[in-house]
């Protein structure tokens, strides 16, 4: 077997959770005995990490990855990065301007400082309360009316977004892979959504933290090469004893160490303007004086711009990485994976090759939870796409490993009516069981069978696996595995349903 030279990660990347969605994706499809001996295989080389599943998922992954050619996460990652960095440029240069023009003194006119406070404290601080309110959980928001709303759109303004952009211009392959993994996302926020959350958050704040360096390296600029000259002035009665009280509550938290800083009484007296023809100052004040203002507005714009977005910054990426492992565990079929890595292959032998292929299935999976594709299962045949007799159930529980424990028909001449009775007599039946829908694979899926679907999920459990089973038939109507063209029509299909617990069967096919 070809070893990974690459040391294992503890910590998993998004190319990480889209190759190993893709990959327990086709291993659902593939329930060959190959699989059980493949996944052992790899398993004693990782079973010092047994204790650390999401190591071991990784480690695991690492191996398949040598093996399948276009198991290719690094794209996504490198995506990731690029779109991080074209949002800091993009921030950069945004604060840079804002401040260009915020301190822009054409020799006439001061700068005024009410201007700078209203965009570099007032505005910030006002962003940092729509960036609560997009992070209160639902179990907070179910309270406040509308403020779902107020958060789809808070989403929806997030510079963050623009990760999604640019996931148009990954591959063609990775690109329909990374749009499913989003679908997904919608269905099922506290799997996928998380991440796709956390990504987005951590983006736009890096967005953030960029536009407050841009802003301040141009303040500094401007302050060090240009002759700036500051002052106050508006129509408001605000009086000198006012402005006081307001820039020393705001320069609080550095006046002890930085008092320079805190602009002084006779720098506010002296410094206020009144445009009157050419402008006048209510008493004489030095050009020195003019300038006397800037380690007070830049102090504002450190403490009040950059340092809380450099704290969110680090608060969305330690959510972001923490949602990564949580969810790699927690993928469907993880749990039949940890139990083919850490189980021993205990085969038997019968002369009933259907009881062998159970027993045998049963035995390897090592008491695996409710997502297990071999076993016992619930299943509906659509359209008549397999006869329920003897010997295809034979056929299935060799090809497949499953025991049909009950069988069902739909779609088809049958009516809407007894389609919805079927689909609630098989969610009805026991929620350990997987249910398996065989379908024609040379039928593109209708809209009849997409409803049959959602109404089958509606009925049954969240997290119980729903598997699809395309199956093609030799002249004389056996059942034989569907080809990889059909079985590409279904896979897209159905991941159009944004269901991570909806997947392909794939009877018949190689692991």
């Amino acid at each position: 077997m070809k070893t990974s030279p690459h040391p294992i990660r503890s910590q998993p990347t998004l190319g990480d959770l889209l190759d190993l969605t893709r990959q327990l994706g086709r291993d659902a499809e593939a329930s060959g005995s190959s699989l059980r001996h493949r996944d052992r295989e790899i398993g004693r080389e990782l079973v010092a990490l047994e204790a650390h599943p999401v190591t071991q998922l990784l480690g695991w992954l690492q191996r398949v990855r040598d093996r399948v050619d276009d198991l290719r996460g690094d794209k996504v990652n490198t995506t990731h990065r690029l779109g991080l960095l074209v949002l800091a440029i993009a921030g950069a240069l945004g604060g840079w301007g804002a401040a260009a023009v915020v301190f822009r003194y054409d020799g006439t006119h001061p700068v005024n400082v009410i201007h700078v406070m209203v965009v570099f404290v007032v505005v910030q601080l006002c962003l940092l309360v729509l960036f609560g309110l997009g992070l209160l959980p639902p179990s907070v928001t179910r309270f406040l009316p509308g403020m779902r709303t107020v958060q789809e759109s808070l989403g929806l303004l997030s510079p963050g977004r623009a990760q999604h952009l640019l996931a148009r211009y990954l591959p063609q392959a990775y690109r329909d892979t990374a749009t499913s993994l989003v679908g997904k996302g919608l269905a099922h926020q506290r799997l996928y959504g998380n991440v796709d959350r956390w990504v987005v958050v951590h983006s736009s704040q890096t967005f953030a933290v960029f536009f407050n360096l841009g802003a301040l390296a141009s303040a500094l600029y401007l302050v060090a090469f240009s002759d700036l000259a500051f002052s106050w002035s508006t129509t408001l009665q605000l009086a000198t004893a006012d402005m006081q009280r307001w820039t020393d509550l705001l320069s609080a938290p550095w006046a002890a160490v930085f008092p320079g800083a805190r602009p002084s009484t006779e720098l506010i007296e002296s410094t206020r303007y009144f445009r009157l023809q050419d402008g006048s100052f209510p008493a004489a004040v030095s050009p020195v004086g003019l300038g006397g203002w800037w380690p007070f507005l830049v102090m504002c714009m450190a403490v009040y711009g950059l340092l809380p977005r450099l704290l969110t910054w680090l608060l969305a990426r330690e959510r972001m990485r923490g949602a990564l492992p949580k969810t790699v565990r927690h993928l469907p079929g993880t749990g039949d994976l940890l139990a083919r890595l850490n189980t021993e292959l205990v085969e038997t032998r019968a002369d009933d090759p259907d009881l062998s292929s159970a027993a045998a299935a049963s035995t390897d999976t090592g008491g695996a939870p409710a997502t297990s594709v071999a076993g016992q299962v619930v299943i509906v045949a659509w359209a008549d796409a397999l006869a329920d007799s003897e010997t295809n159930r034979g056929w299935l529980a060799e090809s497949a490993g499953v025991t049909a424990v009950s069988w069902h028909e739909a779609g088809g001449a049958h009516a809407p009516e007894h389609d919805d009775e079927v689909a609630l007599a098989a969610a009805a039946e026991d929620g350990a069981l997987n249910l398996v829908i065989l379908v024609k694979a040379w039928e593109p899926p209708m809209a009849e069978f997409l409803d049959f679907v959602r109404t089958l999920r509606a009925n049954a459990t969240p997290q119980r696996m729903i598997l699809v089973a395309p199956l093609d038939r030799t002249d004389g109507g056996a059942p034989v595995a569907a080809v990889v063209g059909h079985l590409d029509v279904w896979r897209q299909m159905l991941a159009r349903l944004g269901d991570p617990w909806i997947n392909v069967l794939h009877p018949g096919g190689e692991a």
